[in-house]
């Protein structure tokens, strides 16, 4: 069996400094896939058969060996996964020495086999949930409906109910696969670990789906029941316990990103959202770590990159007098200071630490070099919205 030649190898060397006596494995063809005498890997061993085949443990002594091909004296017994014979164990040395740990090991050797199938089995599950989110957030062709449905049936996704897009990106994770000695097997155990410390910290239903994308991208597809609001503190706080769990094992930091809430058929668009509050929130100079589509100020820094190119060329006449001035830099800090404090000449004054009339002669220049009132809210708008498009500013 493909499991027990995974493991094999590994639990003759963990049994044998344990245990003190030379052990062997072998398949269920005879085939030895686990021993302590690295020479005897690979050959035959025709007892494993006997054993097999009798179901029962088998003792070899010194004259009994005398006359067989690579056997040692010692105890044989089978080995079984699932009530299914797989494989024998074969310890070295005295029968009568042996018979009190053999049975020990054996269910050693057998209780690592579960947890070796556990684990594949939970694998196979895992790859097939990511394959169905690939192709739930990527596709959205009717040819691929179909595929889709059978998909969902055996994951358990239910295309009825509203959905949010979670995005964790996980910083460092490639390099520390890299730094590992086994990195197959490290990729392995990190993906388990982050999928289940995720659904501890996120699933709170039964249809939630957690799937890698790669191995620093991890999306959960939140799924609510209706009319349900779980609010952006709830899930904030959600973050923040799954970010200190990064940190606090692997030593990793991570962004989180949550799309707007749609429904099932629509999930890739609550994905596309999540992924647009992730890149506008990567490029502010902040603490914040955790970014929501639906919050104002991601609103407000996506609005310029949603204008038309139409548009953008028309504010582009805008401000171009004003780009192309001199004092162009300090004019604009001081309109965008201006912004924040909400038009008020004297906050914003205050805050530049310039007097009220150097700031309102300021203002004065921009209006004469952009033909726009900016004691108005609404110019102030669309000179603020102009100058965020980035079209000519250096």
């Amino acid at each position: 069996m493909r499991i027990l030649e995974q493991i094999a190898q590994k639990v003759v060397e963990s049994t044998r400094e344990t245990l003190g006596y030379p052990i062997s494995i072998t398949d269920a063809k005879g085939k030895i896939i686990g021993c302590t005498e690295a020479e005897r890997l690979g050959t035959h061993h025709p007892p494993s058969v006997d054993v097999l085949k009798k179901k029962a443990p088998i003792c070899y002594g010194e004259n009994d060996v005398k006359k067989l091909k690579n056997v040692l004296p010692g105890v044989a017994v089978p080995l079984s996964l699932n009530g299914r014979a797989v494989g024998v164990l074969g310890v070295v040395g005295k029968p009568q020495d042996l018979l009190p740990y053999v049975k020990l090991v054996k269910g050693y050797v057998e209780l690592m086999c579960r947890e070796a199938f556990h684990n594949e089995m939970v694998d196979l599950e895992t790859k097939m949930t990511e394959t169905f989110v690939q192709y739930l957030l990527q596709t959205h062709h009717v040819e691929t409906a179909d595929c889709l449905e059978r998909y969902s049936k055996i994951i358990g996704y239910d295309f009825t109910r509203d959905r949010a897009c979670i995005v964790i990106e996980m910083k460092g994770v490639s390099e520390k696969i890299t730094a590992q000695s086994d990195g197959r097997f490290y990729l392995q155990q990190f993906k388990r670990n982050v999928l289940k410390q995720a659904a501890s910290t996120f699933k709170n239903h039964p249809s939630d789906v957690m799937a890698m994308l790669n191995i620093e991208q991890l999306i959960i597809l939140k799924s609510y029941n209706e009319n349900e609001f779980l609010s952006n503190q709830t899930l904030e706080e959600k973050s923040q316990v799954f970010k200190r769990f990064l940190q606090r094992v692997y030593g990793l930091m991570a962004y989180i990103a949550i799309g707007d809430k749609r429904p099932g058929t629509e999930i890739h668009e609550s994905y596309r959202h999540a992924l647009k509050a992730l890149e506008i929130g990567k490029r502010k100079n902040s603490d914040d770590d955790v970014f929501f589509y639906d919050h104002w100020g991601v609103t407000l820094q996506l609005l310029p990159l949603e204008i038309t190119n139409d548009m953008k060329e028309q504010l582009n006449r805008i401000i171009e007098p004003f780009v192309k001035d001199e004092q162009f830099r300090e004019l604009y800090r001081t309109f965008m200071t201006y912004c924040e404090h909400n038009l008020n000449l004297s906050e914003t004054a205050r805050h530049l630490y310039i007097h009220r009339n150097s700031l309102i002669y300021r203002l004065n220049k921009m209006s004469k070099l952009t033909s726009l009132d900016l004691s108005q809210f609404e110019q102030c708008l669309l000179l603020y919205v102009a100058l965020k498009c980035g079209v000519c500013v250096k």
